[in-house]
C-alpha cells in the first residue's frame, strides 16, 4: 500500500471515529444540556408564579371595585349619587346646591351617563368631600370638577361652589 492510500485511510477513519463519537457522547452531552435549561426556565417560572397569582387577584379585585359603577337605568345611578353626596354633604358642612339634569352618551353595548352636581362651601370641605368622594367610587368617576367664585349683588357676598362632573356606565 502507498502513503497516500494509508493517508486516505487514516483521514477517513479519523472521520468515522469522530461521526460515531458525536453520535455516541457528544450529542447526548447537547441534548442533556438544553433539557436542564428548560428545567431551569420552568423553575424559574414557579418561583414567580406566586407573585403572578396575587398580581392577577389585585387585578381581579380591581376590576370587582369597578363593577360597583354599572346600574341597570339611570334613575338607579342617580338615586345611588344622590345618597351618597347627600351623606357626605351633611359630614362635611357642605350645602347641595343643585342637582341638574344628566348626559347620556349612547355607546355600542352600554350609555356612558355624566351627571353634574353642584356643591356650596368652604374650599377645604370641598375638596375633602371630593377627595372622599373619589375615595369611595361606588356611584361614579369624577371625571372634572370646576370651582367658581360667586358674588351676590345684594348682599356683596362671595361664596365658593365646586360643579363635579361624575360619570357611569349603564349596561
Amino acid at each position: 500500500m502507498s502513503f497516500k492510500k494509508k493517508n486516505i485511510i487514516l483521514w477517513v477513519s479519523t472521520l468515522l471515529f469522530f461521526m460515531i463519537s458525536w453520535n455516541l457522547a457528544f450529542q447526548e452531552t447537547l441534548d442533556l444540556s438544553q433539557n436542564i435549561e428548560n428545567i431551569e426556565n420552568q423553575l424559574i417560572n414557579i418561583e414567580r408564579a406566586p407573585k403572578e397569582i396575587a398580581k392577577l387577584e389585585s387585578e381581579l379585585k380591581q376590576l370587582q371595585g369597578s363593577t360597583k359603577m354599572l346600574y341597570s337605568s339611570v334613575l338607579d345611578m342617580r338615586e345611588s349619587l344622590l345618597y351618597e353626596i347627600s351623606e357626605l354633604s351633611s359630614k362635611y358642612n357642605v350645602s347641595l346646591k343643585s342637582f341638574p339634569e344628566y348626559y347620556i352618551q349612547d355607546k355600542e353595548n352600554f350609555e356612558l351617563t355624566t351627571s353634574p352636581i353642584v356643591l356650596q362651601g368652604t374650599f377645604k370641605n370641598l375638596v375633602m368631600l371630593m377627595d372622599e368622594f373619589e375615595k369611595m367610587n361606588t356611584s361614579g368617576k369624577v371625571s372634572s370638577a370646576y370651582f367658581n367664585i360667586e358674588e351676590s349683588p345684594r348682599t356683596k357676598k362671595r361664596s365658593l361652589s365646586l360643579t363635579l362632573y361624575i360619570q357611569s356606565i349603564n349596561v
